[in-house]
């Protein structure tokens, strides 16, 4: 089972993965699936503690990789990357492309209208640095181009579901722009889980979205 929770609103959580706080206002809470535990993990070549991430829909495309030295991730996100990234590939790198038929059917307006509501869905296969215990996990996205996100504990989005016990766990994102994320922005994501009241790192990575 797949749950959102609020990033503004104090969670019990909170006392463990410390004060969480939003950076764009109070997101929806509805009953769109914006994450997806898959059942069974692909390979990545990515180290461990990192993932490899590839488009999730027709209407995402995987565009050349963002090289490191020329994105605008702060130093702290820079240094988490370069820690579990297959350098020198960059970051993985998704744009949108919505159906030509839409252009047709709706006009130029409505249309770009369309664009700019227009989700990312990023599939994340990711080889993680400590085993996975069966239970809940925490999906964490921060804004990687803000220099105080990380100390500050702001979340772009904060997501929890089930993952399976294991080495290697692979989860379907929809990234949407009413949920706070941005064309031209990165995001580094971090999931973790709580094991004797304590937080583990599973696995961490950014990626660029266009």
């Amino acid at each position: 089972m797949t749950c959102l929770v609020s990033p503004r609103w104090w969670v019990a959580l909170s006392l463990l993965l410390g004060t969480l706080a939003h950076a764009d206002g109070a997101p929806a809470l509805d009953d769109r699936d914006l994450l997806a535990v898959l059942p069974a993990a692909r390979a990545c070549a990515a180290l461990a503690g990192g993932f490899c991430a590839s488009s999730a829909s027709a209407s995402t495309a995987e565009d050349p990789a963002t090289p490191l030295r020329a994105s605008s991730l702060t130093r702290s996100a820079r240094r988490h990357t370069r820690r579990v990234s297959t350098l020198p590939a960059g970051l993985p790198t998704f744009s949108r492309r919505p159906a030509i038929a839409s252009l047709i059917t709706s006009g130029l307006m409505r249309f770009a209208r369309a664009i700019d509501e227009l989700p990312w869905a990023v599939e994340i296969d990711a080889r993680l640095r400590r085993h996975a215990y069966a239970g809940n996990a925490f999906f964490l996205i921060f804004d990687a181009e803000d220099p105080g996100a990380l100390e500050r504990r702001e979340v772009t989005a904060f997501w929890q579901a089930d993952v399976p016990s294991g080495s290697a766990l692979s989860a379907r994102l929809i990234l949407s722009p009413n949920d706070g994320f941005h064309a031209h922005h990165a995001y580094l994501l971090r999931i973790v889980q709580l094991v004797a009241g304590r937080q583990v790192l599973l696995a961490e990575g950014a990626v660029q979205l266009r």
